[in-house]
């Protein structure tokens, strides 16, 4: 008969009637699947779904329960019960797990997750990437002459303090006042985690409608001869949307 055109009941009478471990209930072998699978009797949907519903029977699951032994197909013991599985059973009878849900495999026991140590990995330094959301309110900064612009960076989480290039911040203010301030202000360098500072810091504008990223002054500035003392830029506080990137 053609498993297709009967319903799983009948066709799982037909199994009882052939097998006496489907009639009798038994705690079938682990290996039950394959076993039917090489005798052709699972080739369709209606006999999974036989299979399916035998083995979360009140009758099955109740001799699963009580322990002993799985059987194959022929009647022979094939190995002793898990305790688990017995467990599994119980918790379903009782209904503590659903009946046709997901429960632990019969071949495996479920694992539980399990909390991973920290892991300690060595990095050489951290990238940070501040993006400043206030740079226009510092267009009229004057760093001509000066050895370096000294920023205070405030994040959400923090002040980070860096010392700018006059030359690339005085590029910076002349990029934001020809693109009108469609533009984005970064200042990049390496983090001190220990003195909040942004070390090797450099600042670059990158247009809004433009893909390609300016290329930033060198960020330790050369040597310049002075005639005189150089004047100390005064301190320029940034406002940012977002920081650090781990390198």
């Amino acid at each position: 008969m053609k498993n297709q055109l009967i319903s799983w009941e009948e066709l799982l009478l037909e199994w009882k009637a052939q097998f006496s471990v489907f009639e009798e209930n038994r705690p079938l072998a682990i290996s039950t699947r394959k076993q039917m699978a090489l005798r052709g009797l699972l080739k369709s949907p209606v006999a999974r779904q036989a299979l399916i519903h035998h083995v979360r029977s009140d009758e099955y699951l109740s001799a699963l329960a009580t322990g002993g032994h799985r059987f194959n197909l022929d009647g022979s013991v094939e190995r002793a019960i898990k305790p688990e599985h017995s467990q599994s059973a119980a918790q379903i009878l009782a209904g503590e797990l659903p009946r046709f849900g997901k429960i632990a495999s019969q071949s495996q026991p479920a694992h539980k997750p399990h909390t991973l140590e920290t892991l300690e990995m060595q990095s050489r330094s951290v990238k940070a990437t501040l993006v400043v959301t206030d740079f226009a309110k510092h267009l009229g900064i004057d760093s001509s002459g000066a050895s370096n612009v000294p920023v205070k960076l405030q994040t959400p989480s923090g002040a980070v303090m860096a010392a700018l290039n006059p030359k690339s911040f005085r590029k910076a203010q002349a990029t934001f006042k020809e693109h009108d301030g469609n533009v984005n202000v970064i200042v990049t360098g390496e983090l001190d985690l220990g003195k909040l500072k942004l070390e090797s810091a450099g600042i670059l504008v990158q247009p809004k409608s433009l893909k390609a990223v300016q290329t930033p002054e060198e960020r330790v500035p050369a040597p310049v001869a002075l005639a005189s003392e150089p004047k100390q830029a005064p301190l320029v506080i940034l406002k940012k949307k977002r920081v650090i990137n781990p390198d």
